[in-house]
């Protein structure tokens, strides 16, 4: 299956965000599950699952980002 078009998402969206992060990093997702999943560990929430696969290192950048604005 090919997605055609994604729906942009700020990172103030949340989980939403996080959730359109992983569909353009995972291959082959069957369902949200396999989203979550990463070294066959399930994990709770999409933003678990995008720091597990380095994506994101933690907050504190965004902290830095803002503070320094």
């Amino acid at each position: 299956m090919v997605i055609g078009r994604m729906w942009s998402a700020s990172p103030f969206m949340g989980e939403k965000y996080y959730l359109r992060l992983l569909l353009t990093v995972v291959r082959g997702p069957k369902g949200y599950e396999d989203l979550r999943t990463v070294e066959n560990h399930s994990y709770n929430c999409f933003k678990q699952a995008c720091v597990a696969l380095g994506l994101l290192e933690n907050d504190g950048e965004w902290i830095a980002t803002f503070t320094e604005g």
